[in-house]
């Protein structure tokens, strides 16, 4: 393979990898806001429903530990 065939080749993965990096960047910022919603809102939902669960969590692993 000669040499300006293997930089077209490096030169087209290359911007090939930077695409794929750039639609990652975009779908997985959208992917982390829905789950942080839904952390929080299943944080609240069990918080109500299980009153002292995270406080004596907390308290046992300060003390304890």
């Amino acid at each position: 393979m000669g040499f300006r065939k293997k930089l077209k080749t490096l030169h087209k993965t290359l911007l090939r990898s930077v695409q794929n990096a750039k639609e990652f960047k975009t779908k997985r910022l959208y992917v982390l806001m829905q789950t942080s919603l839904r952390f929080i809102s299943n944080v609240l939902a069990f918080e109500i429903k299980r009153k002292g669960v995270f406080s004596s969590a907390f308290f046992t692993f300060t003390f304890h530990a």
